[in-house]
């Protein structure tokens, strides 16, 4: 019995340990996610920005331009190639903020969760579970479970090539 509670203190006092570095992996992992995240703001900003700004000039400029070219190659008075130059550069536009909002959409994909860091504490709490179980089993049956019986893996067998949806192998051992 003795045995049993001095396991019961070291999942305790080693619980916070490992729940520590389930804490460290899911910021690893989140890092890159909130970099591509904020990247991806960026570039959305980056479109609003030189969308509303530069191009508004540049893009005024190319429209008188081609409503002269209009009414030089086409013989069309001056209105309706005011008409057409506008409408070339309100397209061209639209195609530039397109192209900007598919680069942001791109860095959008790369964010993810902390998929690792969940994944590990799903199989510590399941070591831990399936430990407390075991040495429950082995409290009932009269046997001394020693650090030694712990240390190595239960042998399981398994009836198809694939073990079961809830086998966690130790990644310690």
């Amino acid at each position: 019995m003795a045995q049993i509670a001095k396991n019961i203190t070291t999942i305790m006092t080693d619980g916070s340990a490992v729940f520590a570095g389930v804490k460290d992996l899911a910021a690893a992992e989140l890092k890159p996610a909130i970099k591509a995240g904020a990247v991806g703001t960026g570039l959305f900003g980056a479109t609003a920005t030189v969308g509303l700004a530069a191009l508004r000039f540049g893009l005024l400029t190319l429209a008188l331009l081609f409503a002269y070219l209009y009414t030089a190659i086409f013989d069309v008075s001056y209105p309706v190639g005011l008409i057409f130059g506008f409408g070339t550069m309100a397209l061209f536009g639209l195609l530039i903020t397109v192209a900007f909002a598919v680069l942001g959409a791109r860095q959008f994909k790369k964010v993810s969760g902390p998929r690792e860091a969940l994944q590990q504490v799903r199989e510590t709490v399941l070591a831990v579970t399936n430990a407390a179980t075991a040495g429950g089993a082995a409290a009932k049956a009269g046997v001394n479970v020693s650090a030694s019986n712990l240390a190595a893996p239960a042998q399981t067998v398994f009836t198809s090539d694939e073990p079961p949806a809830n086998y966690v192998s130790d990644p310690l051992l």
